[in-house]
């Protein structure tokens, strides 16, 4: 008997060292699992950051495209109104790019108008061009460059309202 009980010992000993064995390994797989866990979710944070990057930099590269291509514009005058009360109108602006302005003049009566625009370059160049529109010519454009540009429109028909309107292309 004495053998068959050395042989239970042995293999009850055995049963627990593998026991044992199991929940190291088990204990080391969690580990294992949860430090990889962690550094999934740092990846994954670094891929959101960069494709986060990616779209900004692609935002930044089609409104660059559109500044290349004169696509992007600005308001200068919507609908703006001239009469008797109100006879010029002008503004004064620093533009950074190069481009163009179109000023369209609408009256339901005939009209004359004065729209003068103007800016000098840092080299000594300047540009100065007075253009007057009426009822058969009522637009024109300008070009501009990165200068304080000056632009001042004058109803000359003291009894004629008109809408003037300027879009600056860039």
């Amino acid at each position: 008997m004495s053998e068959k009980q050395e042989k239970k010992v042995v293999g009850r000993n055995v049963a627990i060292v593998l026991g044992i064995i199991c929940i190291i390994l088990a204990v080391g797989f969690a580990y294992y699992i949860t430090v990889m866990n962690s550094r999934i979710t740092d990846r994954d944070n670094t891929i959101l950051q960069l494709n986060n990057q990616i779209t900004t930099l692609h935002s930044q590269l089609d409104d660059l495209n559109a500044t290349v291509s004169l696509t992007k514009s600005t308001s200068w005058a919507t609908d703006l109104t001239l009469d008797s009360s109100t006879t010029g109108w002008g503004r004064n602006n620093h533009e950074s790019y190069a481009g163009y302005l179109i000023v369209v003049i609408t009256s339901s009566s005939s009209f004359k108008t004065s729209v003068e625009l103007s800016y000098s370059l840092p080299n000594g160049i300047s540009y100065d061009r007075t253009v007057y529109l009426n009822s058969t010519q009522n637009s024109v454009w300008f070009p501009i460059l990165p200068a304080l540009v000056h632009f001042y429109v004058i109803n000359l028909s003291p009894f004629a309202s008109v809408e003037v309107s300027a879009t600056y292309y860039y």
